[in-house]
């Protein structure tokens, strides 16, 4: 008889330990998939990424017409417009043809845009080569509302330009608009972020060890504490980055999105309940530690980009992934301590079937509805966009202010003025044309804008970004400008450049100009370039703000 029973004893301890051992084995079945999916690249998009949670640059909308609403979306890679319906609004392409059009019928996509090829998805297609923009428009319907969204690569593409040290704008971009057939704009700037601290890592590694050394001590109580104290916290990070993800609006916050949360909420109330008021078992650890490493293993961009893209701050965000991250695979470690170890009785939370599979459920739903992020392309920029960037020279030689006499009558008024758009490029660099050139002290800003002045000349520039504002029938040539500005100009010499062999380039809308640069007339709405040293491609047109 006792024979018996030490047989049966043995027996029952062989088969709790291959319990333990294939649920052990289950569970880093579990895991493994899981991480899997979290790192298996998505699918390629030809825009950047997809809804990020980072991202090193950031566009905003500094002007736009009255009447109309527009936001940047994604940090830099689409433009949200939306217009009243008793305008006609058409957004112009790259090349100044026109791409959308609102209206009172809703949204309509040119499809003889070289931007509606570009904008295909999920792979960017070649426009064809005889569109231009005088191409008679193809219109054809995109939405019966009067927002819509686009990518535009107009907002990203000064990330290709080389940043200052210390500088956090980059530059600013315009978006050209004809608004019932009058020229208009959309105007911003980019701005960059330096990346995180690699200290934000430093917290993940000091948990990982905490646990560690507590599984060294193999008390199974220290343990269920341990993981008691890991699960509240994570769960608080859980219910952080669930909101701050689900009411980020892009540019509104959708039905998915509120499902989104709903579903994150409702995990950890109920997990929160198991865990305070019930003697939970390793399956609910598991199930919070799944949840907490596919979160943060999608958060990892908050913590190598230095803008954050979701709705709570960027310091708490990076907190929850961190905590999401050490908190995820700290209970994985002691789940696996407590599943190996015997039980005096069975967990309540294995009485049914139900809650587990509920448990796992939502982390599939999450993992697949919450895979958001994205790598980064810069596939979809039009190469000439690129090709025309340079960075802005660095020295007193790329930044000569404006020392010259102020030509003609100098009114105490603006005026009326026409615009003329002037680019210099001197060594593979921008040479910056100061504000300040044909005005008189005292002067007074707005917006790094000048805004008054003693009085006026012919023609004065009240920014530094090369548009020079002429007096309407002033009849004046850019060696005016130039003398002005206090800088000389000839055919071998530009500011304090010099051309070493040959002459100085010069553009004129386009095209080359022949004769001498200083002969240039200064004529409404021209886009004049100079070059000294490398060519750079010129461009052809400007987007001049209203009333220019």
């Amino acid at each position: 008889m006792g024979a018996k029973v030490g047989a049966t004893a043995r027996s029952a301890a062989q088969a709790k330990s291959r319990a333990g051992a294939a649920s052990a084995v289950l569970v880093g079945a579990v895991l493994a998939a899981s991480l899997m999916f979290a790192a298996l690249p998505q699918a390629a998009h030809a825009h950047g990424p997809v809804a990020p949670l980072a991202s090193s640059y950031l566009a905003r909308v500094t002007a736009l017409p009255p009447g109309l609403h527009a936001k940047i979306v994604d940090g830099d890679q689409r433009m949200w417009l939306e217009a009243p319906p008793s305008e006609t609004v058409t957004v112009l392409d790259y090349q100044g043809a026109p791409y959308l059009r609102f209206d009172s019928a809703g949204v309509q996509v040119n499809q003889n845009s070289a931007m509606y090829y570009l904008n295909q998805t999920p792979v960017a297609e070649t426009p064809p080569p005889n569109l231009t923009a005088s191409t008679p428009p193809s219109w054809q319907r995109a939405s019966g509302g009067h927002s819509f969204s686009w990518h535009d690569g107009r907002l990203h593409a000064l990330a290709a330009v080389a940043l200052l040290p210390g500088k956090r704008l980059v530059g600013n971009w315009r978006v050209a608009l004809r608004i019932d057939g009058r020229p208009s704009m959309i105007s911003g700037g980019l701005w960059h972020a330096p990346d995180p601290s690699i200290v934000w890592f430093w917290p993940i590694v000091v948990l990982l060890a905490c646990v560690l050394a507590a599984r060294r001590v193999r008390r199974r109580e220290l343990d269920r504490l341990t993981a008691r104290g890991v699960s509240l916290a994570t769960l608080a990070a859980l219910g952080a980055v669930g909101i701050g993800r689900g009411l980020h609006g892009r540019p509104t916050v959708s039905v998915l999105q509120w499902i989104e949360l709903a579903v994150m909420l409702a995990f950890v109330v109920w997990a929160l309940r198991r865990v305070l008021f019930v003697r939970s078992g390793y399956f609910i650890y598991i199930a919070i530690a799944l949840i907490a490493v596919w979160q943060g293993v999608e958060l990892i961009p908050t913590l190598v980009h230095g803008y954050v893209l979701i709705a709570i701050p960027a310091f708490l965000t990076r907190a929850c992934t961190v905590v999401c991250l050490g908190g995820g695979v700290s209970l994985l470690l002691l789940a696996f301590r407590l599943a190996e170890e015997p039980r005096s009785s069975p967990p309540r939370i294995a009485a049914s079937g139900a809650p587990i599979a509920g448990v796992l459920l939502g982390a599939l739903l999450l993992g697949g509805c919450g895979s958001t992020h994205r790598s980064q392309s810069a596939a979809g920029l039009p190469a000439a966009l690129v090709a025309e960037s340079r960075p802005i020279g660095s020295g007193a030689s790329f930044h000569p202010p404006a020392a010259g006499p102020v030509l003609g009558r100098c009114e105490p008024r603006l005026g009326s003025r026409v615009g003329v758009h002037v680019e210099l490029f001197a060594a593979d660099r921008v040479v910056i044309i100061p504000g300040g050139i044909g005005t008189r002290a005292p002067l007074s800003f707005s917006a790094g804008r000048i805004a008054g002045a003693r009085c006026f000349g012919e023609l004065v520039t009240l920014e530094p970004t090369g548009v020079v504002l002429v007096r309407r029938g002033a009849g004046v040539a850019l060696s005016n400008l130039f003398r002005s500005w206090g800088q000389p100009l000839s055919a071998r010499r530009v500011a304090g450049f010099a051309v070493g062999g040959g002459r100085v380039a010069a553009f004129v809308d386009g095209r080359r100009w022949r004769g001498n640069p200083g002969d240039v007339p200064l004529a409404a709405h021209s886009e004049i370039v100079l070059e000294v040293g490398p060519y750079v491609p010129p461009h052809a047109a400007y987007a001049f703000p209203p009333g220019a």
